[in-house]
């Protein structure tokens, strides 16, 4: 729906999409009629999204119901975050959210091997120049390419480091061919070239979820969190924040190894300072961030929470809590939203309440 909605404010939506569309933002909004037409509604996104956030203030909902093909389309683009309360609809944002802060985007640095520092923000696409010898486009906003190098051409013996800041995320194809989605607040370090190396090794501080390319001659190793991840071709994610006390590593396909503990599909190896503990993972907690979603689970700490909302938003989190927040999270809202309607969810689900000033969120009792 977020895709339709583009499509039809830039005027490329068909006939029957915007049929489709129209007779959706209807339904929305039947219990309050328009003060203007809807087409104008939804030519303006903020006003698209205010009417879905006014919806859902004023419903109850259940999560994960098995919805209907209409229902589906319908969740893609709702308030689809829910928070156990019965006033979640009394819930009246601070006057300091009216400069609301967006979410994370398409921002990093590549620095390169001699040291050179290069904001992929600000680079137009193209290819890099002079980049150790080495072939390196970006062909679209968010992704860098490392093109492959003919053999016969010189090697690059040159370390590059791929580093997000807070309220940044970036999508990378190594050399190999494997590709890497980096979270925010993260650094991957790699070789510009795999040639003549005994392995494909990288270093990774932060979040980061792989899809290698296999090669039984030449292991992927992931190293960071203080493991080493052996892959020989697969689909997984690695959380090594350094705020977590625990180094997630979660499978959904293919084998890793972590020392020896082995890891099937489905499964998550949570390391403790060197003790691994094999547990089944919840794939759409540990990916939510690439899929472009908040999961939050009953049971999931407060502080992590805030941690997760901070590097997402790049804001700090400043706490004046004269008690634990007793609230009851659970569920999954779109990353693409604005920090005041996640903030407003949790604050609706119980005993905290948010002042954002700056980019500072400072959390209190209410």
């Amino acid at each position: 729906m977020d895709e339709l909605i583009s499509k039809y404010q830039t005027g490329l939506a068909s006939a029957k999409e915007k049929s489709v569309l129209l007779d959706w933002y209807f339904k929305l909004n039947e219990d309050e009629p328009f003060d203007y037409p809807v087409e104008d509604h939804l030519r303006d996104s903020s006003i698209v999204w205010q009417n879905i956030n006014r919806h859902y203030k004023l419903q109850k909902f259940k999560p994960w119901l098995n919805f209907g093909i209409a229902a589906s389309i319908f969740v893609v683009v709702s308030f689809g975050f829910y928070f156990m309360t019965q006033n979640s609809g009394n819930w009246k944002p601070e006057e300091s959210y009216v400069k609301d802060i967006l979410p994370a985007g398409n921002r990093a640095t590549l620095t390169l091997g001699k040291g050179e520092n290069i904001s992929l923000t600000d680079l137009k696409q193209g290819d890099l120049p002079n980049a150790d010898g080495v072939n390196i486009t970006k062909p679209n906003n968010g992704l860098l390419v490392y093109n492959a190098i003919d053999s016969k051409r010189a090697v690059s013996s040159a370390y590059h480091t791929l580093k997000t800041p807070k309220g940044g995320i970036y999508q990378l194809t190594l050399p190999d061919g494997t590709n890497v989605w980096l979270n925010a607040a993260s650094t991957l370090k790699y070789p510009a070239s795999f040639r003549s190396r005994q392995d494909r090794r990288v270093e990774l501080d932060g979040e980061a979820y792989f899809e290698v390319t296999p090669n039984k001659k030449l292991p992927f190793n992931v190293v960071g969190g203080g493991q080493v991840v052996e892959v020989l071709g697969t689909h997984f994610s690695i959380n090594t924040y350094a705020k977590k006390s625990v180094v997630s590593t979660t499978l959904m396909e293919g084998k890793v190894k972590i020392g020896t503990t082995v890891l099937k599909p489905g499964e998550e190896a949570l390391n403790t300072n060197g003790k691994i503990t094999i547990a089944s993972a919840d794939l759409a907690a540990a990916l939510d961030w690439k899929n472009g979603d908040f999961v939050f689970r009953k049971g999931d700490d407060f502080k992590s929470i805030m941690n997760t909302i901070a590097r997402w938003y790049d804001v700090d989190i400043v706490y004046q809590l004269d008690k634990e927040p007793d609230i009851e999270p659970g569920g999954s809202l779109k990353r693409n939203v604005n920090m005041a309607v996640v903030l407003e969810a949790i604050e609706s689900s119980g005993n905290v309440h948010f002042i954002v000033k700056d980019r500072t969120v400072t959390v209190k009792n209410k």
